[in-house]
């Protein structure tokens, strides 16, 4: 009986302290998983040393379990060797920091100081109802730590609430032991009295911590719908964008055809000894005309034409000075929403890093496209205030432009490359032409 109660003590301690090291670390399997890839070997090293080399000196025991971790650390969360070894040694310094601090609350609650080690077999039912006691201690310990050094991510995530329930919980489990040892205190603790107090425990832990990890994946599922929701809007706010600048492009088109019949009337009444007046007022209106027209033909696409001819319209682009230089769009073999989509989530994406400049003489917007190695490659280079940001007055931060484009990119086999430096931001999309499939270096396409 004395093993299978160590065997499920240790099994809830492998629930905590998984919980601590996935709320510090960057964990790549699920939850449960971890706990039991993690609880296993332990479990072999129980069994190892405590039945069949039980004469092992304990710090051969301890350097095992010790190895045991640093290997389920390394191999079972992410990020820099590093910071998994920090990781590795903060958990252990902080477990033997709580375990010390529980000698004094002991005295309080037990009137006595146990000799005892969270991970030491023993036949002592009183040793194993100390642990069980603890165990909710060190759970507490971990999760202040957590909230202490991790206060402001968990806010902005929402989830310091579920950590708060953790604790009221375990508390109230803690309170309910402490009561029960104060009540049964001149009584002799048995095996099946620890396994009934830890299979609650066990249960009460699997709950919690299942239950906190399943509103983690609610909410990041939630999340991930809006922002889905959010990018669908998006999209569809490009479509009609596009729609009225391709209505924009065919109005312009048709403002020159007519102007193109005008000039032909006006010279013809030139010719004419009573036309002048009449030719000078439609040359007046034609002039008029002209003014309120920029020039549409920017490249060989009529859709980045009817594009930036909305775009260059804007008025805040007053103290911008833009260049283009744009050629093998046409080439580019997107679908017209897509180049919609690129060149003007680019566009978007500099005039707000020009807007954000302080220096209004040196602001500039340069597009250039080209193709070469069957990519075609457009790139969008800025004035910048300062560090590269992709956040928007008006998308509120959110990304989706440049996230757009990436997209774009990736789906055409490219890619979106951003490099900042000496006041400027350069964007680079390169697209793999539909019949291209050569390597390519970006800093010489263009």
């Amino acid at each position: 009986m004395s093993d299978v109660v160590y065997l499920l003590g240790l099994f809830v301690q492998q629930l905590i302290s998984t919980f601590y090291l996935f709320c510090t670390g960057e964990p790549k399997k699920s939850f449960m998983f971890s706990v039991v890839i993690w609880f296993v070997p332990m479990a072999a090293t129980y069994g190892l040393f405590g039945l069949m080399f039980p004469s092992t000196p304990p710090f051969v025991q301890a350097g095992l379990r010790g190895l045991i971790l640093l290997c389920f650390v390394l191999t079972m969360f992410g990020g820099s060797l590093k910071r998994r070894l920090i990781q590795y040694f903060s958990f252990y310094a902080l477990s033997f920091a709580l375990e010390f601090l529980t000698i004094p609350l002991a005295v309080v609650i037990f009137d006595e100081i146990p000799n005892y080690g969270y991970l030491a077999s023993s036949d002592d039912t009183t040793l194993a109802f100390y642990r069980i006691v603890f165990t909710d201690v060190l759970f507490l310990g971990y999760v202040a730590v957590i909230m202490i050094s991790r206060r402001k991510s968990l806010v902005s995530q929402g989830i310091h609430y579920d950590m708060h329930i953790l604790s009221f919980f375990v508390t109230l489990h803690f309170m309910f032991l402490v009561m029960h040892s104060r009540v049964e205190k001149n009584s002799v603790l048995s095996d099946t009295d620890n396994l009934i107090q830890l299979s609650y425990q066990t249960l009460m832990y699997t709950l919690l911590l299942m239950h906190y990890f399943g509103s983690l994946r609610r909410r990041d599922l939630i999340r991930t719908e809006q922002e889905l929701e959010q990018l669908r809007a998006v999209r569809e706010n490009e479509y009609r964008y596009y729609q009225l600048a391709e209505e924009k492009f065919d109005e312009i088109s048709k403002l020159r055809h007519e102007m193109q019949n005008q000039l032909t009337t006006a010279i013809r009444l030139m010719n004419e000894p009573d036309g002048g007046e009449q030719a000078e007022r439609i040359l007046s209106s034609m002039q008029s005309g002209l003014l309120s027209v920029r020039n549409v033909n920017y490249c060989d696409d009529r859709t980045v034409n009817a594009v930036l001819t909305v775009k260059l319209s804007d008025e805040r682009l007053d103290g911008i000075n833009v260049t283009t230089d744009l050629h093998g769009c046409k080439a580019s073999g997107l679908e017209p929403v897509e180049l919609c989509s690129l060149f003007s989530n680019l566009f978007d994406n500099a005039v707000e890093a020009c807007l954000r400049s302080e220096k209004s003489e040196c602001k500039y917007i340069a597009l250039k496209s080209g193709v070469k190695n069957g990519m075609f490659v457009l790139r969008c280079e800025n004035s910048s205030a300062g560090s590269f940001s992709i956040m928007t007055s008006k998308g509120k931060g959110h990304g989706y432009g440049l996230r757009i484009v990436n997209d774009i990119c990736q789906a055409h086999g490219g890619e979106l490359t951003i490099s900042s430096g000496s006041g400027s931001v350069k964007a680079t999309a390169v697209i793999e032409l539909p019949d291209g499939r050569e390597t390519f270096d970006v800093e010489q396409m263009i």
